[in-house]
């Protein structure tokens, strides 16, 4: 086997591994963790976001970089040289589509989940110090806050679905 053969084969398995973290981490957040978090007490549900969540996004974030490296390195090597073959196949325009939901996903993920968790995280901490009582509920803060992830993580999810999606007929169609 070629050198060219193993390193193809390489990347492709980062970016599996890489499309795999960062889709489980969606797909975990979205059929696991927010069902359950809705049957927690308050003081639990805030403990467990302000331990859970940051160290999830940065995972996310992290995987989603080495994600899109492999997918340009692989569509570069599989595209060949002529770069009009992102338009003018069906292939290619599975890849570029996806390429670009991917982008999508990440920028939501960076600027908008990224900095609402730290702020949430923040301000359950804060909240911690006096506990919300019966009547009053979380503060407003905390809740405008979850409503904006409520949000985002399905629209990541459901971006991840037609990636999902693409990628299989880019694969197989």
């Amino acid at each position: 086997m070629a050198l060219d053969s193993i390193v193809l084969v390489l990347v492709r398995w980062i970016h599996f591994a890489a499309a795999f973290t960062v889709i489980g981490a969606i797909f975990t957040s979205v059929i696991v963790l927010t069902p359950i978090m809705k049957t927690l007490q308050p003081d639990v549900r805030g403990s467990v976001t302000v331990k859970l969540l940051p160290r999830m996004i940065r995972v996310q974030i992290a995987a989603a970089l080495v994600l899109m490296a492999a997918g340009v390195a692989l569509a570069a090597a599989l595209g060949g040289s002529d770069y009009r073959v992102f338009l003018n196949t069906k292939w290619g325009l599975a890849i570029l589509t996806g390429g670009i939901l991917t982008l999508v996903m990440f920028f939501n993920a960076l600027l908008i989940a990224r900095p609402t968790i730290k702020r949430l995280v923040k301000a359950l901490s804060h909240a911690g110090e006096k506990p919300p009582s019966a009547t009053t509920g979380p503060p407003a803060e905390v809740v405008k806050l979850q409503n904006t992830l409520n949000r985002v993580i399905p629209t990541n999810f459901l971006l991840a679905l037609i990636i999902l999606f693409l990628m299989g007929f880019a694969a197989h169609g």
